[in-house]
C-alpha cells in the first residue's frame, strides 16, 4: 500500500515544498523522497504511533534536508526600488553567471561585473567599469536611478560612479542577468523591449550568442 504526502516548510519569505512517498511495508513505513533514489528514513508502524507519526515526518526530513536561510536565496533580477550591495550578487537561472561587486587581487580596486560562477578559479568576463575603479565600497550599491538607467551610486552622497545612460522615455525598468550572460536593462511592461544590454559593450570576453560591433570593442 502507497499514499502520497506533501511537506510545506516556510522560512522568512522562502518557502519549500517536498512531496513523500510513504510506503508500507509489514511493520516498517519507508520515508521516499521520489527525486532521491535513496530511502530517508523509516519508523515504525505501530498502532500507538499513529498520532505521532506527522511530529517523526517532519523530525526525519529535517535530519536530512538542509533548509537554506533567506539570506542563501538569489535572483537574477533588479528591479526598481532594490539595491544590488558588495556582498551580494545576481546569479542567471542556470547558475552559470554572477553578477556582483569585486576587487583585484594586489590591488584596492573594485569592480562591477559578470564572472563564471561554477568555474573554480575566479574569472571575470565582462566588466562594468574597467576605465573607472572604485576606491572605497561604502555605501557602494547598483540600483535602477529615478530616470530607469542603472546606476552605480553612493548611497550616502548619491554621487554616481557609472551609468548605462540609455535613452529612456519612462522610469519602467527591469535588469536581469541571462543565462546566456548578458546583462539587459528592459521595459518592465515588455521584456522583448531591451533598452541596453552588457553584449553592446563588450571588454575581453565574447559570449556564445553575442554580435559584435567593431566599433564598440575596447582598445
Amino acid at each position: 500500500m502507497q499514499c502520497k504526502m506533501q511537506l510545506i516548510i516556510t522560512t522568512g519569505t522562502n518557502l519549500y515544498s517536498s512531496s513523500f512517498a510513504v510506503v508500507l511495508h509489514s511493520k516498517l513505513i519507508y520515508l521516499q523522497d521520489p527525486n532521491l533514489p535513496f530511502y530517508i528514513g523509516r519508523v515504525s508502524a505501530h498502532p500507538h504511533l499513529q498520532f505521532t507519526m506527522p511530529l517523526l515526518i517532519v523530525f526525519t526530513l529535517l535530519l536530512f534536508l538542509r533548509i537554506p536561510p533567506a539570506s542563501d536565496a538569489t535572483t537574477d533580477t533588479i528591479m526598481a526600488g532594490q539595491a544590488l550591495a558588495v556582498n551580494n550578487k545576481l546569479v542567471s537561472k542556470n547558475g552559470r553567471y554572477a553578477l556582483g561587486f569585486f576587487e583585484t587581487r594586489g590591488t584596492t580596486n573594485w569592480y562591477l561585473g559578470i564572472w563564471f560562477n561554477t568555474v573554480p578559479k575566479f574569472t571575470t568576463a565582462w566588466v562594468a567599469n574597467r576605465d573607472k575603479p572604485i576606491k572605497t565600497t561604502t555605501s557602494l550599491e547598483l540600483i535602477i536611478s529615478h530616470d530607469g538607467n542603472l546606476v552605480i551610486q553612493n548611497s550616502s552622497t548619491k554621487s554616481i560612479i557609472w551609468s548605462t545612460h540609455a535613452k529612456i522615455t519612462r522610469n519602467n525598468t527591469t535588469a536581469t542577468l541571462l543565462s546566456s550572460g548578458n546583462f539587459i536593462l528592459a521595459n518592465s511592461s515588455n521584456s522583448i523591449e531591451v533598452l541596453w544590454q552588457s553584449f553592446d559593450h563588450p571588454t575581453d570576453t565574447f559570449f556564445l550568442g553575442q554580435n559584435l560591433d567593431w566599433t564598440r570593442l575596447p582598445a
